[in-house]
């Protein structure tokens, strides 16, 4: 019976597993909040990029033809004219 308490308490053959199993909870909790974290990046500069063309629409329907002109140039992602950018 003295041999089997000696074996038990200086055998820690399943510790590594117990130690890795707990590490892995960490590493995939860590991984699941940064996956979230981009995800609201994302969402975040779609929903400006909306706003921004909204503003881009209101502006280019309203404004005057030099307003006009230099929003839907930038809109368009070509750079505007030299006129225009002399106006404002």
């Amino acid at each position: 019976m003295r041999w089997l308490r000696r074996i038990t308490l200086r055998d820690d053959r399943g510790a590594v597993a117990i130690i890795v199993s707990l590490l892995m909870v960490v590493l995939l909790g860590f991984a699941a909040i940064s996956i979230d974290v981009g995800r609201l990046y994302v969402e975040r500069r779609q929903l400006q990029n909306g706003a921004d063309a909204a503003v881009l629409a209101v502006a280019c329907s309203r404004g005057t033809p030099q307003v006009t002109t230099v929003y839907a140039t930038v809109a368009d992602g070509t750079p505007p004219p030299v006129w225009a950018r002399n106006a404002q």
